[in-house]
């Protein structure tokens, strides 16, 4: 049976990899891993981006990149955009929020995990698709000062 360390590493090795899916077998345990490999949609451009309220270096979880200030998943697990199947997303793009709000959900090892906006403006990208696997420090969801449709 492998231990906690061993299947992390196959994961951190994993998820650096250009490769989608891999299934491993090791003494008996068996891991199947899967991922998404699509690019970003920019679906409106952020029209400025001039004070931050919040120091990037500051808050690990922040990447500011190309004009956008990205909320980055602060651990591996699986990104949920709603509360419930059948509940409203946590947030849709052009959508105001407040710092604090929550922005979405990652489960990792049968805990869910509340991803809060770190800073209020408008959704102006959202790179995570429900239900699909995010890794460590992936860009998950962009906060601008402005969104323009």
């Amino acid at each position: 049976m492998m231990d906690i360390q061993e299947i992390k590493k196959i994961i951190a090795i994993f998820e650096k990899s250009e490769i989608s899916e891999m299934e491993l077998e090791l003494n008996g345990s068996k891991i199947r891993l899967k991922k998404e490999l699509t690019a970003p949609v920019q679906v409106g451009p952020v029209l400025s981006q001039s004070s931050l309220p919040l120091s990037p270096l500051a808050h690990p979880e922040i990447l500011v990149e190309d004009e956008h200030v990205w909320v980055k998943a602060p651990l591996v697990g699986v990104l949920y955009s709603s509360p419930s199947p059948t509940s409203a997303p946590f947030v849709t793009l052009g959508q105001k929020v407040e710092e604090g709000d929550v922005v979405c959900v990652i489960e990792a090892m049968k805990v869910m995990n509340e991803i809060k906006a770190h800073r209020s403006g408008f959704i102006t990208l959202i790179n995570a698709d429900n239900g699909t696997m995010v890794e460590y420090n992936q860009k998950l969801i962009s906060i601008g000062d402005a969104y323009v449709t």
